[in-house]
């Protein structure tokens, strides 16, 4: 297995032995050289945090092209569906500089948070060239929040019934397209171009419509488990 610099990087959760290959660019995004003796090192920080879950050094592979790698180790990545930011560390005699790098998304080996993206992304014809996998796990994490709010209980995705797992798919697929569209990230101002969705039992909406079906699969689910906590309670 082996990862590649681009808009985000995927591990899975306690794998290691594989490198992840990155091309360190300026502003401009033209590669930037890494001659004259260089240091580099990778940061890698969890998303919201200012504390790195580790920082370590990376091997020069093309000076000229700034292009370097990074062998994962034990541990490196041992927490189930966690997003980092990242940093490439570049230092020689007299000059430090530092590089932003892509997001970085470990997936669990058991979870099925993958897959549930997916899911997520076919109920609006969405593919990871619209909107990134990091941003659709975000998306997630922010749906189950409003989930809890809104039902007044506390949800979490490893404990999810089946109905709040539709719940939170409808929710982040609305959150998807919009965001992927540039649309409105409430109300009913928004420009959502050609989609189409899917529903569960496989009927297909006609694309005008497919906001206005999830709205209304989302006002069904939340009365649905509201009704199921009350009896529960």
């Amino acid at each position: 297995m082996s990862a590649t610099y681009k808009d985000e990087i995927e591990v899975g959760q306690n794998d290691y032995g594989y490198p992840v290959n990155m091309q360190v660019t300026d502003s401009n995004g033209d590669a930037f050289p890494l001659t004259g003796g260089y240091t580099v090192k990778w940061q890698v920080t969890p998303y919201g945090s200012n504390t790195p879950k580790f920082t370590g050094d990376c091997t020069i592979t093309e000076e000229s092209e700034g292009k370097i790698k990074y062998d994962v180790v034990e541990g490196n990545f041992d927490e189930a569906d966690k997003i980092y930011a990242t940093l490439i560390l570049a230092t020689k005699t007299g000059v430090a500089l530092s590089f932003d790098g892509p997001l970085l998304v470990c997936w669990g080996q058991q979870t099925g948070t993958r897959d549930f993206c997916d899911d997520v992304l076919k109920l609006v014809n969405l593919t990871t060239t619209q909107i990134s996998y990091v941003d659709i796990w975000l998306l997630v994490q922010k749906a189950i929040e409003y989930a809890s709010s809104e039902l007044e209980t506390s949800l979490s995705f490893g404990s999810l019934s089946f109905n709040e797992k539709l719940l939170v798919k409808d929710l982040s697929a609305v959150a998807a397209a919009l965001k992927a569209s540039g649309g409105a990230s409430s109300g009913s101002s928004f420009n959502l171009g050609d989609f189409s969705v899917k529903s569960e039992t496989s009927t297909v909406t006609e694309a005008s419509s497919n906001i206005a079906y999830l709205q209304k699969e989302i006002a069904r689910l939340l009365d649905l488990l509201r009704d199921i906590l009350f009896t529960a309670g």
